[in-house]
């Protein structure tokens, strides 16, 4: 790999002029980067890098380098924006960039050490080729490190100790998306302060519990979105706000369960609308999404724009969250199929020998008697002896009430013939009740 590039560098001094010099920084503590002297919660995010120079913070999951999407993830999202589209819904997606290529390469440098085999430039390609890789499905998609890397340093598009945008932050996401659907929205000079919000930091929490060292808290203005209005007062679906666009997202839509950073509301005046904001901190990429539409509000609900934001930390090829969602959106068509009954052993698994006569189906319903299960891990065995994993979560943040019983997962692109076998693994000690599997076989 190449060291961080002269060129990002450069380009990074317009918004970080007053970045202290590298060579002057220092990490918090030494502990950040042993994984074994990170407090057991903090461990999958280790090693953990920082700069008390500039007060920048990275875990390693914000470290990822490729994000240009495979091709199985790629014809997976054709599919999901193909599904929401043929209901008469516009798709949205919104990705958070970044945040080393937001910060630059001179605070990169410094956090990771001069010999770092971080190539900004090459990670900053990726992202955009996933951009527009996205962009390409049919979906609206705003380029968000662009606009990130465009926030004046006294208002930063990102707080420097926790992982989430800042108040400003979200609001030029919400222009970006109103440029990207050609509307003229508000000036972002023009918001008034409401307020500073203390922002404790989730990465500042890490050196607190690693470091004994709490680090300096951030802060970040509420912003007053009743003081601006489109440049002609007409917005997306025109002169009233009679129609609406649902949001479902993540913590930036939805930190310490509510709208902390008030991106719904950006939304809503960037495109004069209003905004019903079904987002859940914690909920995963496609969590949220899952739910919005086996819990009904999909269907019910006639949102005309659904908004998906989901950060950068959440990878597009791991494909088994994007089957999981399609396979959802798909059983809105499903119109018969054939049911079999699976007997849990007590390690949670069970097998459906389908030899004696392959199944061509490829959408599979699992139902349970309750919704306290977590985890489906599904292995497919085909006609020719391949086999594909398939790990379903629902993770705990889901509210129970938002949960659905049944777990539905795709199984289309696959070129190894039919299905002759299907294990299955369920979370031990979880009482799922009876579980039908249902293989369908006839789509609308």
């Amino acid at each position: 790999m190449k060291r961080l590039s002269l060129k990002m560098a450069l380009a990074g001094m317009t918004w970080l002029a007053v970045t202290p010099l590298a060579a002057v920084a220092a990490p918090y503590c030494a502990n950040l980067l042993d994984e074994n002297q990170i407090a057991p919660k903090y461990k999958r995010l280790a090693p953990v890098y920082s700069d008390t120079a500039s007060g920048w913070i990275f875990s390693s999951d914000q470290l990822d380098e490729v994000y240009e999407m495979k091709r199985e993830a790629n014809e997976l999202m054709v599919a999901i924006v193909d599904k929401v589209r043929s209901a008469g819904v516009e798709l949205v997606i919104m990705v958070p960039p970044p945040r080393p290529l937001v910060a630059g390469s001179d605070v990169m440098e410094a956090a990771l050490g001069r010999g770092a085999d971080f190539d900004d430039q090459s990670v900053s390609d990726s992202f955009q080729a996933m951009i527009g890789q996205l962009q390409a499905t049919g979906a609206i998609v705003p380029d968000l490190l662009q606009t990130a890397r465009s926030a004046p340093v006294e208002r930063p598009y990102y707080f420097q100790r926790d992982t989430h945008w800042t108040h400003f932050g979200a609001a030029m996401s919400a222009v970006a998306l109103a440029d990207e659907m050609s509307l003229e929205p508000f000036d972002t000079v023009d918001l008034a302060a409401l307020g500073a919000y203390v922002e404790d930091g989730s990465l500042s929490s890490i050196v607190a519990a690693t470091c004994d060292f709490v680090p300096t808290t951030e802060t970040s203005n509420r912003l007053d979105f009743e003081t601006v209005t489109a440049a002609h007062g007409v917005g997306l679906f025109g002169a009233s706000y009679d129609r609406s666009v649902a949001l479902i997202g993540s913590s930036f839509s939805d930190r310490n369960q509510r709208d902390e950073y008030q991106f719904s509301d950006a939304i809503s005046a960037a495109l004069q609308v209003d905004v019903h904001n079904y987002s859940v901190s914690g909920g995963g990429m496609t969590g949220p999404f899952e739910a919005f539409v086996l819990n009904g509000d999909f269907d019910e609900t006639q949102h005309e724009v659904l908004i998906w934001e989901f950060p950068y930390t959440e990878s597009l090829n791991s494909t088994s969250g994007l089957r999981q969602l399609l396979g959802a959106l798909r059983s809105r068509t499903e119109t018969g199929g054939q049911d079999y009954d699976l007997s849990l052993n007590p390690e949670g698994h069970a097998e459906l020998d389908l030899s004696a006569s392959p199944s061509s189906s490829d959408l599979l319903r699992i139902t349970t008697e309750n919704t306290a299960g977590e985890h489906v891990t599904i292995i497919v065995t085909f006609e020719d002896g391949k086999t594909k994993k398939i790990k379903l979560n629902r993770r705990s943040r889901i509210p129970t009430d938002r949960r659905s019983t049944d777990w539905w997962v795709d199984l289309s692109g696959w070129s190894h013939g039919a299905v002759t076998n299907l294990d299955f693994s369920f979370d031990k000690d979880v009482d799922f009740g009876r579980v039908v599997v249902r293989e369908i076989h006839d789509q609308t």
